[in-house]
């Protein structure tokens, strides 16, 4: 919704000072709309397709960032004593696990240069 808006702004106020003069005040208006028309038609087309992709990435990489768990009530701030912030809801391989703790360390990683 707020890119719709959003987008709608941008119209009123770019297209007017772009193209004053150039077309008549009727057909800016119906530049504007039609572009604005455009613009939401394939956000809504293309949202599916985004979706499925950044899932499909993540799914890849194996990585999520997001804070499972984590209260975003401002009025729980001052009495927030859980600190357990998952940064990546997939776990992590062996291969992975080992990677991290030998670089933690300060130690060159296995196989790595």
């Amino acid at each position: 919704m707020s890119a719709v808006i959003s987008q709608g702004v941008m119209l009123l106020i770019s297209y007017p000072i772009n193209l004053y003069g150039k077309y008549s005040n009727a057909d800016l208006v119906n530049i504007i709309l039609t572009t604005w028309s455009y613009k939401v038609v394939m956000s809504v087309i293309l949202l599916p397709l985004g979706l499925f992709l950044a899932f499909l990435i993540k799914r890849i990489e194996k990585t999520d960032y997001y804070d499972w768990g984590v209260p975003y009530n401002p009025f729980l701030v001052l009495g927030e004593n859980d600190t357990t912030i998952n940064r990546n809801r997939y776990d992590r391989s062996k291969n992975e696990q080992e990677y991290y703790r030998r670089t933690d360390n300060g130690s060159a990683p296995a196989g790595g240069s």
